[in-house]
């Protein structure tokens, strides 16, 4: 039996009011970035939410276009 095999077979024998709330469980599971952003970052962002509320941007399926160089 595989990892992820055990742990369905875990969760599946588990009573409704032990299992944990996924979404958290999973959030536990990834470390944090306890980082505050700097002032560069932040002027980064607001530039870039500036330029999407006027317009300027692609769309993903014109990304990918560009970057494979299909026309």
């Amino acid at each position: 039996m595989n990892k992820r095999e055990e742990l369905k077979r875990i969760i599946d024998n588990l009573p409704d009011e032990k299992l944990p709330n996924p979404i958290d469980f999973l959030k536990s599971l990834i470390p944090e970035d306890d980082e505050p952003l700097t002032i560069e970052e932040i002027k980064e962002i607001e530039e870039a939410e500036k330029r999407i509320v006027n317009g300027e941007y692609i769309t993903l399926d014109e990304l990918l276009k560009e970057l494979h160089g299909d026309d």
